[in-house]
């Protein structure tokens, strides 16, 4: 029987299929979580049933946290959650994580350690929105790969030369927010010990993404730009824009935090989650658009009154989040 159905003996025969994914995130990004998950069991082809694992360290998630995350059962029936509690396993490894990646983020170098019942598995981040069914997506075929992955499709010289500097091929450097794993081939390759470990104790400035590109190399298959929409890029790339995504991945500002592209489909699946707080939303909305009559105000009147220099200088060192507004 694959691993991949479920089968029913009452009526004889596969009811579902299965679609094992895989999540990490602490305390602070429970609500981020549920609003990715939410939106993913929105979506999921019906025939599905989703298998999530949530890879955590315990002294990071609380009981109270995973609790929020399990409700979601109460809403959607084809799905279950799996905790699979890490520890302290990087505890004798010095890892050099910065401000903005904490070490959760690196608990997916841990997943074909921890799955032992499939044989592929989906890894997503939670800074993510599905907006279509990606139960297509266990389909490809990555028996000759250890991943299936999108082009991380660097855009600055300093961010090429430093890839280039790895080792790496711009071409062949994928983001590692959405991943197709194949945690079979991983295992009998022992890559986790000869390839993972020896990279830990080094300083990368993409961190865990690069310690999975360095280990991975040779190995990764390249898919759809659809499945890992980078939403930052959407300003530097015209054709970018054709691309009908699947999955929204918001990297560096986050739409809960800013005003990013694209970050009304973020707060479409917040009012539809279980986790929408009204405070919390007309906040944000509030703090929005405060900024934008401040500074939308402040530039007009400078530019109306001719000082074109001092003008064209704050328009480079306003907030990042109301540059698109300006233009209106």
């Amino acid at each position: 029987m694959s691993k991949f159905e479920i089968f029913d003996k009452r009526q004889g025969h596969y009811i579902m299929r299965k679609l094992p994914i895989v999540f990490n995130f602490n305390e602070s990004y429970v609500v981020q979580a549920g609003v990715c998950i939410t939106s993913l069991l929105e979506n999921i082809n019906k025939d599905f049933f989703c298998d999530i694992f949530i890879m955590h360290s315990s002294n990071r998630l609380t009981e109270q946290g995973k609790r929020k995350i399990i409700s979601l059962k109460n809403i959607y029936k084809n799905c279950d959650f799996t905790f699979l509690d890490v520890k302290d396993s990087f505890k004798d490894i010095d890892i050099n994580t910065s401000g903005t990646v904490p070490i959760d983020a690196y608990f997916r170098l841990l997943i074909s350690e921890y799955i032992k019942n499939y044989d592929k598995v989906i890894y997503s981040d939670v800074d993510i929105v599905f907006t279509k069914d990606i139960s297509s997506v266990v389909n490809i075929d990555v028996s000759n790969y250890y991943c299936a992955a999108v082009c991380a499709d660097f855009i600055g010289k300093y961010e090429l030369d430093y890839i280039n500097s790895l080792g790496l091929e711009e071409k062949n450097y994928v983001n590692a927010g959405f991943l197709l794993l194949n945690i079979d081939k991983i295992r009998k390759e022992d890559v986790f010990n000869k390839k993972i470990l020896p990279l830990l104790n080094r300083s990368y400035l993409f961190q865990d993404q690069d310690i999975i590109n360095l280990a991975f190399k040779g190995g990764i298959l390249n898919i759809s730009q659809k499945y890992n929409y980078i939403t930052s890029k959407s300003k530097y790339n015209n054709t970018y824009l054709s691309i009908d995504p699947a999955v929204f991945h918001y990297v560096e500002h986050k739409p809960w935090n800013d005003l990013v592209p694209f970050n009304d489909i973020w707060w479409e699946y917040y009012r539809k989650s279980i986790f929408f707080d009204d405070c919390f939303y007309k906040d944000y909305h509030i703090d929005i658009f405060n900024e934008y009559i401040k500074y939308h105000s402040l530039l007009k009147l400078l530019k109306r009154v001719g000082i074109l220099g001092v003008y064209s200088f704050l328009a480079t060192i306003i907030p990042r989040k109301i540059k698109n507004l300006l233009k209106k």
